[in-house]
């Protein structure tokens, strides 16, 4: 396997490991980058998640969203049958508005400089969401199966992921060849 054809493995495997939903953006690192305290290099979905997790409204909810980080929901989550109050419909307003909203747009950046695809599969993932989200502040649903949602649209989003990293790879491989027979 080619450099390229590593590196392009490599960050669509990150990808795919880490699930871009609307209650589970992950972290993902790419060539452009913040610097962090340690050293290392940090993404913009990354530094946009952070925020998000700081929220007041956050706050509020943390105990009955999907974890942020991209784990898979805790069998309490799972299991709450509760429909939002009316304070938490404000809090998942406010953090839809303030946490989500900007940490998709970041993520969707960092995504687009790796591959066009990638944004494609993720846009409509988080079109998927943003209609369970609207479900779960008008009440339809409970705090559980969104939950479940979320985990269910990551696993979907992840093999869609590993997928499209599998076409690039097979893409490059066979542009490689050609390149070589060429010379």
């Amino acid at each position: 396997m080619t450099g390229d054809n590593q590196a392009v493995t490599g960050v669509v495997r990150k990808r795919a490991a880490q699930p871009f939903t609307l209650l589970a953006y992950h972290g993902l690192v790419t060539r452009s980058c913040q610097c962090n305290r340690g050293g290392g290099r940090t993404s913009d979905g990354i530094v946009a998640r952070n925020r998000a997790a700081a929220l007041p409204s956050y706050q509020i909810l943390k105990d009955k969203l999907a974890p942020l980080d991209g784990s898979p929901p805790s069998m309490a989550v799972l299991a709450n049958r509760d429909r939002p109050n009316p304070e938490e419909v404000a809090a998942l307003l406010d953090f839809h508005r303030d946490g989500i909203a900007p940490w998709r747009a970041a993520m969707l950046q960092d995504l687009a400089k790796v591959h066009p695809a990638l944004v494609s599969a993720a846009a409509e993932t988080a079109a998927d969401a943003d209609r369970e989200y609207a479900r779960l502040i008008r009440r339809e649903i409970s705090w559980g199966e969104a939950a479940a949602g979320t985990a269910q649209r990551s696993a979907e989003l992840r093999a869609k992921m590993i997928r499209i990293g599998q076409q690039i790879n097979t893409r490059l491989t066979v542009a490689h060849a050609y390149e070589i027979l060429q010379r």
